[in-house]
């Protein structure tokens, strides 16, 4: 396994209540005392419940970020003494988990933009600000914290109990690769490594009931020699009096020492050599666990962990458990053979079990496919499973071999009815009755219930998670039987499969629901940015409208410079739109409302129709221009296909002082490729990995003519996409750039 579970997870569930049904923290960072008040009454008529902290400037507002876990920061872009965006940067930094919106009375789209570049959530103008407005912006920027929140805890549950799957499965087959396991002990021993522990030793009790070592691993290549001197020297009696190993094959419970102590060291050891070899491993913390089946001790399991890795934890614990079982039951399938021959046949029904419910499955289909298994595995007659719901009725989930009126006093009941399921929810143990009457004996309220139940012996058992049992199982026969300890302990085996394939049906439930919310906050936020573009459009256009009246002398007499004046706003307007343009495309891409027609395109049409629209560019820059191809078919949209190859040559032109910029095609491996290549100034390394992502620029942010949001490259790159094609560059950096186009051939 390639994944430590020393790796950090989200340390607790996310809260799911919405924004208006709870106190929101609410931290104002403005340094006009007026405006601050006039936050909380706005606050106070929209009617949101919400507790207020002030702070007047940048130091006091990080201070309280970082002591409080705000719902939301409303902050003001000018505060004396601070850079709004740096503020920003820092506040972020010190709660990532509280959303920013920033108020300001002055600024413009542009430095919008910036601000939600650098993380705020929201842009609210001071002098258009109402409490609705305001409202509504904290109401929505607290449920897509949250949404992001709960996806992210969902998904970390979900890849963890998805490795803890696969590191069972792999010691199943392990386990299971040989009649006889010892021939696979060492690998057995290596599996735990480094997923569960540092090092694992594998003892098993010899025929004087002494414990000796028979497999030992490290991960450290250069310690496996120190692991061989404790594999054949250190052998604790079983009456060690401080031994966990000696503890745990006594007591058969597992024994935590999550502090390795030198006096522990020592009074383990038994010998110096021993006691050197302890010592180079340096162990910080021990767990032992009982390799135990058919009520037998078979040997023990010890796993170590080195170093500043962390104490086993709860769930380390519950995984080791299930793998020490899994080892002591092939432990005890190593003696006669009819014995390892019914052992290998239980086992492998448990994998059968196990490769079933691999798969994430909705709970009910997980509950069909359980009930049908544990029947044939056990040879039982029924079965049944039964959740625990709202913590009082236990609500039946499938069953098999009942008919319609034997099962249907058992489809919901009281939890609390008395009955097994009753004391096995309460205490997590199994329960076997070798009779219907022994059944009675134990709970007479159950003999209304169980008229006409065909059924004697019975099993009930729990579905176990780590919070403890959250459901029971039944396996019933129609003949009275003692059930052996063999399939006792098959039956628990399967019982665990089952509660581990139904949480993961729950998490995977709870990660599709919060991957929905964070889908719909981000189209919300796709819709908000294309009704920006949109209504910025309109006054730009009035602008460009009434500049153009103005030169053209209609509304008077128009000095020289004055033309001028109108010809930079002109050039202004068309700039602004530009980027208003482009942010409106991206907000159409992201919610999939781009339409692509796709058709047989001619390569060289398309270069022919592009060379014009870059020229005048290209000459007042004193560039050369190359196009070179044979002829080349593709399939894709044309305007598209233009829109994309004027985005990446106007950007050759831009970012090149002098020189050439080539556009050529060719066929290769199946696919055409057309390359813009420029001899500019090249793209730093470290930039090169992130010029397709939104709103990241090329070239130098601090040359004037870099103007730009940084939305072209992603632009073309998801428009190519939709056409099935690709995007691709390289740079070396002052030598130039080559963007690369992708496409499937006509």
């Amino acid at each position: 396994m390639s994944v430590s579970p020393d790796q950090p997870l989200l340390t607790g569930p996310v809260e799911t209540e919405p924004a208006g049904s709870r106190t929101l923290h609410i931290l104002v960072v403005d340094d006009d005392d007026v405006d601050r008040l006039a936050v909380r009454r706005s606050l106070n008529r929209a009617g949101l419940d919400a507790e207020v902290t002030d702070a007047a400037d940048g130091a006091t507002a990080q201070r309280a970020a970082s002591a409080t876990a705000f719902d939301c920061i409303l902050l003001d872009y000018n505060i004396p003494g601070s850079e709004g965006i740096a503020l920003l940067r820092a506040l972020r930094q010190a709660a990532p988990a509280s959303p920013v919106i920033m108020l300001t009375g002055q600024g413009d789209e542009q430095v919008a933009v910036e601000l939600m570049k650098n993380g705020a959530v929201d842009y609210l103008p001071k002098t258009a600000l109402s409490a609705d407005r305001l409202a509504s912006s904290v109401r929505r920027a607290v449920e897509l914290m949250r949404a992001s929140l709960l996806a992210r805890q969902a998904g970390e549950e979900l890849r963890e109990s998805a490795l803890r799957a696969r590191f069972l499965a792999e010691a199943s087959a392990v386990l299971t690769r040989s009649l006889d396991p010892r021939e696979n002990i060492d690998e057995v021993a290596r599996l735990a490594l480094p997923f569960l522990a540092d090092y694992c030793i594998i003892y098993r009790v010899d025929v004087d009931g002494e414990p000796e070592p028979v497999a030992a691993a490290h991960q450290d290549q250069a310690l496996r020699e120190t692991m061989a001197v404790i594999g054949t020297a250190h052998r604790p009696g079983r009456d060690h009096p401080v031994s966990p190993v000696a503890e745990s094959i006594r007591t058969g419970e597992q024994v935590l020492v999550s502090a390795v102590t030198e006096e522990f060291l020592h009074d383990i050891a038994g010998s110096p050599d021993v006691l050197a070899a302890l010592h180079r491993l340096a162990p910080s913390s021990v767990l032992v666990l009982p390799l135990a089946a058919r009520q037998r001790i078979r040997g023990a399991l010890a796993l170590g962990r080195c170093g500043g890795r962390s104490t086993f934890s709860a769930a380390d614990i519950e995984l080791a458990r299930d793998f020490a079982q899994r080892t002591a039951l092939a432990f005890d399938n190593a003696g006669l053979y009819e014995a390892a021959q019914q052992a290998r046949q239980r086992t492998e029904r448990l994998q059968q079990v196990t490769a079933s419910l691999a798969r994430v499955l909705p709970r009910d289909e997980v509950g069909e496919l359980f009930v049908r298994q544990v029947r044939d595995a056990l040879g039982a007659d029924t079965a049944w499973v039964a959740l625990r719901s709202n913590g009082d009725e236990l609500v039946g989930l499938a069953h098999d071999g009942f008919s319609s009126a034997e099962i249907a006093p058992f489809l919901r009941f009281p939890a609390d009815l008395p009955a097994p399921s009753r004391d096995v929810l309460a205490d997590g143990g199994d329960r076997w009755y070798r009779s219907g009457a022994e059944l009675l004996a134990a709970y007479p309220e159950l003999e209304a219930a169980m008229t006409g139940v065909d059924q004697e012996a019975l099993g009930v058992l729990p579905l176990n998670s780590g919070d403890g049992p959250f459901g029971v199982m039944t396996v019933g026969f129609r003949q009275a039987r003692d059930v052996h300890e063999d399939d006792r302990s098959l039956a628990r085996a399967m019982a665990a499969q089952c509660a581990q394939a139904l949480e993961r049906a729950r998490l995977y439930d709870a990660e599709r629901e919060a991957r929905e919310r964070a889908e719909t906050a981000n189209r919300a936020k796709s819709e908000f940015l294309a009704r920006m573009s949109h209504d910025l459009r309109t006054p730009l256009n009035a602008i460009g409208g009434y500049a153009e009246l103005v030169e053209m002398g209609l509304r008077g007499p128009v000095t020289e410079q004055q033309q001028e004046d109108m010809v930079r706003i002109r050039r202004a307007k068309d700039h602004l739109l530009t980027l208003i343009n482009d942010i409106l495309s991206f907000a159409k891409l992201e919610a999939g409302q781009v339409a692509i027609t796709i058709d047989d395109v001619d390569v060289a049409e398309v270069a022919n129709e592009l060379y014009p629209l870059i020229e005048p560019q290209a000459a007042s820059r004193g560039l050369r221009l190359e196009k070179e191809g044979t002829s080349l078919r593709v399939r894709a949209d044309r305007e598209r296909l233009i829109q994309v190859l004027v985005n990446l040559a106007t950007n050759a032109v831009k970012f090149t002082d002098q020189g050439t910029v080539a556009v050529s095609w060719e066929q290769r491996d199946g696919s055409a490729l057309i390359r813009v290549t420029d001899t500019g100034r090249g793209i730093a390394p470290d930039r090169l990995p992130t010029i397709f992502d939104p709103f990241v620029q090329v070239g130098d942010a601090a040359a004037q003519d870099r103007e730009g949001v940084g939305l072209g490259l992603a632009i073309s790159r998801e428009l190519l996409r939709l056409m099935d094609g690709e995007l691709e560059a390289s740079s070396r950096l002052n030598e130039g750039s080559e963007f690369t186009v992708r496409l499937p051939l006509a």
